[in-house]
């Protein structure tokens, strides 16, 4: 075994290549008369691009696609560990890219090359959860304001609360 998505065991013998990339985001401020200016604003997500080859020799490639577009039409988080033991991970697989290279006289596929796409899935963190974590680091900010009650809190539809951002920024300005 080479490598295991989920409960996809990809062999050693049918991996191609892998690639993995990772950006870091930044945003651009224009300036007036002037070069814009760059602020970091956090690390993207990791891909993940694996490409595997898939031959009536050691496999049946037509069911080995059929199990990954399943894996991929379930929407599931996948960890991703390699024949070490080092877990990658957790992703989707997001795309499947498939290349039919020999088939037999009566059209069975006999050798494919499939190209995986995954992206990196990191652990959920609610907004309400960064928010308040924020707050809480922010000097002079949660200091001053004032203890609100879970049911005076107005809720959208969705049922996330409805913050006042602007109301939270003046209220620990008065307060300082």
């Amino acid at each position: 075994m080479y490598a295991q998505l989920g409960s996809v065991t990809f062999e050693l013998k049918s991996v191609n290549g892998m690639e993995m990339s990772r950006a870091y985001n930044y945003a651009e401020h224009e300036i007036i008369n002037g070069k814009p200016v760059l602020q970091f604003t956090g690390e993207g997500l990791e891909q993940l691009t694996l490409g595997i080859e898939l031959h009536w020799a050691f496999c049946e490639p037509s069911v080995e696609i059929k199990r990954l577009h399943v894996q991929a039409e379930s929407h599931e988080i996948l960890p991703m560990t390699f024949a070490s033991g080092e877990h990658a991970g957790n992703y989707v697989l997001c795309n499947i890219q498939q290349t039919v290279t020999q088939t037999d006289s009566e059209g069975r596929l006999v050798f494919a090359a499939v190209i995986l796409t995954l992206k990196e899935c990191p652990e959920k963190i609610t907004i309400q959860k960064e928010i308040k974590k924020q707050m809480e680091n922010a000097p002079g900010i949660a200091s001053g304001l004032a203890p609100v009650s879970a049911r005076s809190v107005p809720t959208s539809a969705a049922g996330f609360p409805r913050t006042n951002y602007l109301a939270i920024v003046r209220q620990a300005a008065i307060a300082e």
